[in-house]
């Protein structure tokens, strides 16, 4: 496993996101970060075909791995070549999720527009397990939208190790607490840590 951060971001526009690419731009200095943006609707607007939707199935690792080693941020926007070469849309969550499992990243952080997983109660949860997810999205408690980042943060979990966080982009310091804040977000992990794990 690496320390490879994945960010991904929503699909609103740069400007909305100004505070968080300036967290990405601080942690870049610190460990590796892997930046995807949702695309929004410039995308939406300038690339034809976007309603075709592809998976991702695997990635050009010595691509990013070249960018990494230079030293800069690799931004990767969610788009696909089929097998005929056609640019297809990818959900942005598992285009992130892909990029964090085939990296081996430590950490992947979706930035969205609420604060965490909700348990039936409504009630945020601080953590996660891949079985509670699972229990979670049976049950009906997730839904919606939700249910399609929970399967691509559990598509992250390939690594022991490995954790991927949902947290609120418009919160003050959101990446750094997404990293760092056990209590901000909802971390998702394959299986709970015992006490006193490191």
């Amino acid at each position: 496993m690496s320390e490879i951060l994945v960010v991904k971001l929503g699909g609103t526009t740069i400007a909305d996101q100004a505070q968080v690419l300036g967290e990405v731009a601080a942690v870049a200095r610190r460990r590796p970060v892997v930046l995807v943006h949702g695309g929004g609707l410039l995308i939406a607007e300038r690339v034809p075909g976007m309603g075709l939707v592809a998976h991702v199935v695997g990635l050009r690792r010595d691509l990013i791995d070249a960018i990494l080693v230079g030293g800069q941020v690799p931004v990767v926007a969610p788009l696909a070549r089929d097998e005929e070469g056609v640019v297809c849309n990818v959900n942005a969550d598992d285009v992130a999720a892909g990029i964090a499992a085939g990296l081996g990243a430590r950490q992947l952080v979706l930035m969205t527009d609420v604060d965490g997983v909700r348990d039936a109660d409504g009630r945020r949860l601080d953590t996660l397990t891949a079985a509670e997810a699972e229990t979670f999205i049976d049950d009906g408690v997730i839904a919606g939208g939700m249910v399609p980042k929970i399967r691509a943060a559990l598509a992250a979990l390939t690594w022991d190790g490995a954790e991927a966080v949902i947290a609120d982009g418009s919160a003050a310091g959101a990446l750094e607490r997404a990293i760092a804040d056990p209590t901000f977000g909802t971390r998702l992990t394959a299986t709970r840590r015992a006490v006193g794990a490191a």
